[in-house]
Formats: C-alpha cells, structure tokens, sequence
C-alpha cells in the first residue's frame, strides 16, 4: 500500500521563488514511527513499533517532517513545521503531541 503527501506550504517572502521539491520515503522501517500501546493496567508506554501485537496498539504516529516524542522525520523543511500522521486505534486512547515555542499557530 502507498500513500502520497502533496504538501504547500506558505513560504517566508527570500524563499517563495525556489523551486519544488519532491521527497521519497521509505515504509515504516526507514520513517521514523512512534507506537503507543496500552497494558491491561492501562498504562501507555511509547515504543519504536518493534515486534508488537496489533491489538495492543492504541496510537500510531508516523513522522513525516518536524519532531513528535523526541523523534524527527526525514523530511528537510524551509520553515519549522511538523507534518504527522495519526492514527488512534484504541477508542480510549488519548494522543498528545507537544507544540515547540517556535512554531507559530493561526
């Protein structure tokens, strides 16, 4: 299965003139992913999604650009950012995902 992510992003005035670029990522193995699974004690604990049981999975969080949970993505931005992909798999979960200072929020 593919995916495909075609982004805009509202560049600062020195940089809008500079031609696109086009990114490749690999599966999972090379995208830096973070896996948050919840015990029978429900405890969350957050993992790189090594040999897990699928229904032990609560959230998953693929790192597409910027920072989530001390990981970075691949993909090289003009502008700070972050670009995730969240999936919440346990109905009960709850997915945070900390805002650096440097970003700026509309």
């Amino acid at each position: 299965e593919q995916e495909l992510y075609q982004l805009w992003v509202n560049l600062p005035a020195r940089d809008k003139m500079m031609n696109p670029r086009v990114e490749l990522l690999g599966g999972e193995e090379e995208t830096p992913t973070v896996i948050t699974t919840t015990t029978e004690d429900d405890v969350t604990t957050e993992n790189d999604g090594g040999d897990l049981d699928d229904s032990k999975i609560a959230t998953k969080t693929i790192i597409i650009a910027g920072e989530h949970a001390g990981r970075r993505g691949s993909v090289v931005t003009q502008t700070d950012l972050s670009i995730l992909h969240v999936q919440i798999l346990d109905p009960n979960a709850i997915w945070t995902h900390v805002i650096p200072e440097t970003h700026q929020t509309a």
